[in-house]
């Protein structure tokens, strides 16, 4: 067999692991999503603001999904590999246990460049737009000088800063 080609059972737990992988990056990213959402509202931001930031959070959650999601999918597919005795099938055809890898390889190490490049060039702009939202609210903050218990607007569609005290 050609070393560079993948063969059936290796088409197949590809797929499986894909599968998987999609299915468990979908499921971890709506979570993150729906816990980051419902903190916002509960805060009082407006849904202008929630939005943007929301697509921003799910980005920059998917530093962490991501690998999880490949941790679910092998777990998943191996577990179901063991439990249907196709892994016991393939080692009594002649199959290494290290050929087995092959299918985790193509697809841990696209996604693992892929990774690298994104938290060279993603992560950092969104790291520095949330810093940047920080600064627009402290300075905000700064020009209203002092005093008890204030509100700050920050679009038409509702959202708001509440304080309880400013010392200027």
């Amino acid at each position: 067999m050609n070393p560079g080609r993948l063969g059936i059972l290796d088409r197949y737990l590809l797929k499986e692991l894909l599968l998987n992988f999609f299915y468990s990056l979908l499921f971890l990213s709506l979570l993150v999503g729906i816990v980051s959402a419902t903190k916002a509202v509960h805060s009082g931001y407006s849904i202008g603001i929630v939005l943007p930031w929301l697509r921003d959070s799910l980005l920059y959650s998917l530093y962490f999904t991501t690998p999880i999601s490949i941790l679910v999918a092998c777990t998943l597919v191996f577990g179901r590999f063991v439990t249907d005795r196709e892994f016991t099938a393939a080692l009594a055809s002649g199959i290494s246990p290290y050929r087995l890898l092959a299918p985790v390889a193509a697809l841990a190490v696209p996604v693992g460049v892929l990774m690298l490049l994104t938290q060279s060039t993603i992560l950092p702009e969104l790291q520095h737009r949330k810093q940047d939202l920080g600064r627009f609210l402290v300075k905000q903050l700064e020009n209203l000088g002092e005093g008890k218990m204030g509100q700050l607007r920050l679009d038409d569609q509702g959202g708001v800063v509440h304080w309880y005290e400013i010392r200027g």
